[in-house]
Formats: structure tokens, C-alpha cells, sequence
């Protein structure tokens, strides 16, 4: 499991970047889900974003996909 960290930061940018390259081994994004996919959309970036309760630990993980334990924004952040 990862955080983000600041949610107006680059730490989503760079999660979304990691998650669209592939991974080996599944990562879970502790964060807002909203927030991930407007990320991805500004960044142009093709990620699907998956609950983590349908994470698989044993199965591959393909390019572009991201798990997230969501964690709800209290207000609106700007990159």
C-alpha cells in the first residue's frame, strides 16, 4: 500500500506514471479515486483504476491498472 502523499502534489502524477508503464508486483493506492482519475485524464494517461478488494495477489498485474483503497477528499484540490 502507498499514499500520494499532497494530494495537489506530483506524488498522484507519479503513482498514475508508474501504474501506466506496468508493474510487477500490485500496488494499492490508498487515496481518492476521483482525484486519480482526473489526474490521469489532465496527464493524458490510460489507467483503469480497480477496487482494492478485487486485487488478486497472485495474478500479473497488466499496464495501466492501479488499485485504490479509497480515501475521499474533504474539498476539491488543484495540481
Amino acid at each position: 500500500m502507498v499514499t500520494p502523499g499532497e494530494p495537489a502534489g506530483i506524488g498522484p502524477d507519479l503513482l498514475l506514471m508508474l501504474a501506466a508503464s506496468g508493474m510487477e508486483q500490485p500496488v494499492v493506492a490508498i487515496a481518492d479515486p476521483d482525484l486519480l482519475g482526473e489526474r490521469a485524464r489532465l496527464l493524458g494517461l490510460q489507467v483503469a483504476l480497480s477496487d482494492a478488494c478485487e486485487l488478486d495477489p497472485h495474478a500479473p498485474v497488466p499496464a495501466g491498472r492501479l488499485f485504490v483503497r479509497a480515501a475521499p477528499l474533504v474539498r476539491p484540490v488543484s495540481p
